[in-house]
């Protein structure tokens, strides 16, 4: 998994500590489509098939305010937050 990239918004994407230990134990499939989910995304954030939209808090997930999802396959999503100009990758499952 590589470092900080800057994306088509001009923001850097960081995943931090948290996604990194939900990713490692993934499948190589997976990890597979997250990758190209994240590259995809770096190009165009808006893409039909990564189905990105922005999380209601109901007060029962444990994501955080403002989170942002991003569809990797039909059961599989990751999350992110923009703080400032860096989005801030912390969840995959």
């Amino acid at each position: 998994m590589p470092g900080p990239r800057i994306g088509a918004d001009g923001r850097r994407n960081v995943r931090n500590s948290e996604y990194r230990a939900l990713y490692e134990p993934l499948s190589e499939r997976l990890k597979q489509q997250a990758e190209d989910a994240f590259e995809m995304f770096l190009v165009n954030p808006a893409h039909p098939s990564l189905r990105r939209h922005g999380l209601t808090d109901t007060g029962k997930g444990k994501h955080r305010s403002g989170s942002i999802s991003v569809s990797i396959s039909i059961r599989y999503r990751v999350i992110y937050w923009i703080d400032g100009d860096v989005n801030v990758w912390y969840w995959i499952g």
